[in-house]
């Protein structure tokens, strides 16, 4: 079989993931706000607001307007995900709130990179593969 000249690879769930689980990341901003869950209770949440949301997909928008899209996607999805687990009340400030966390997954705090993929990465390298990422994740 022949080399491939470039390998494409998704990177959300392929290099890397959520540290620990949505949950747990979700329930420890939650609890700086006063509120009172579960992880567990919060990543089943998760899990269902996820699944039943539309696709973040935003046909024939300005490219300047879709990270204001994305935000309110996942805000869509968190706010789902707190009533679903029945403890939205419990937020004075749910729009500060999903700000915070908004933000948080924009950083590398809440994420890990599999532990396969530097040794994938490199081999790839040492023999000349490109390596490009294709992601439906946001832009962020």
């Amino acid at each position: 079989m022949q080399q491939p000249k470039v390998i494409f690879l998704d990177a959300v769930g392929t290099l890397f993931g959520v540290r620990g689980s949505v949950g747990e990341v979700y329930g420890m901003f939650a609890r700086e706000y006063g509120v009172k869950v579960k992880d567990a209770s919060l990543n089943n949440s998760f899990l269902r607001a996820f699944k039943s949301a539309k696709p973040p997909v935003f046909p024939g928008a300005d490219p300047d307007e879709i990270p204001e899209q994305e935000f309110e996607w996942w805000r869509m999805i968190a706010l789902r995900t707190f009533e679903d687990a029945g403890v939205l009340e419990q937020f004075v400030d749910f729009t500060d709130f999903f700000d915070q966390l908004y933000h948080h997954f924009a950083t590398a705090k809440p994420w890990f990179i599999y532990p396969d993929v530097i040794p994938a990465l490199e081999k790839w390298q040492a023999v000349g593969i490109g390596l490009g990422i294709v992601s439906n994740f946001d832009s962020r």
